[in-house]
């Protein structure tokens, strides 16, 4: 089990951006900035949607191979054309783990066709993103 902090520095990291988790939670910055400061608790169903967000697998979302492999095709559909290198492999699955997040904490039905079809959109324009800051 991690500690609040550990749990936190997980989520920054899996986030990318300190302007995820304030997505995600419906926060403004300086709110986002004093939860990773420990200058402001981390509530009960903060931490349970930053879970459903960012660590899917960790929070009990099915992870089936339907919604996978529509993420994994729009990211694909930006493979270098001599393949990806190893170091690039951390954010092609960063990527998919943003998607299938997507899904897990979306509101909507997580098994329609739409749904899937825009968490694969997300996981491209996050793994497009992250290559243009490289």
């Amino acid at each position: 089990m991690l500690t609040t902090e550990e749990f936190l520095a997980e989520i920054r990291l899996r986030a990318g951006k300190d302007a995820e988790v304030g997505r995600a939670l419906g926060l403004p910055s300086s709110r986002v900035a004093e939860l990773f400061s420990g200058k402001r608790r981390l509530l009960y169903h903060e931490a349970k949607t930053l879970a459903d967000r960012f660590m899917p697998e960790e929070s009990g979302a099915s992870i089936s191979a339907e919604k996978l492999a529509p993420i994994l095709a729009a990211c694909l559909r930006l493979a270098p054309k001599d393949g990806w290198s190893e170091s690039e492999a951390p954010r092609l699955a960063r990527a998919v783990e943003y998607g299938l997040g997507l899904l897990a904490s979306a509101p909507a039905n997580q098994d329609s066709d739409d749904a899937v079809a825009v968490a694969g959109q997300a996981a491209m324009l996050r793994l497009r993103e992250s290559r243009l800051e490289a």
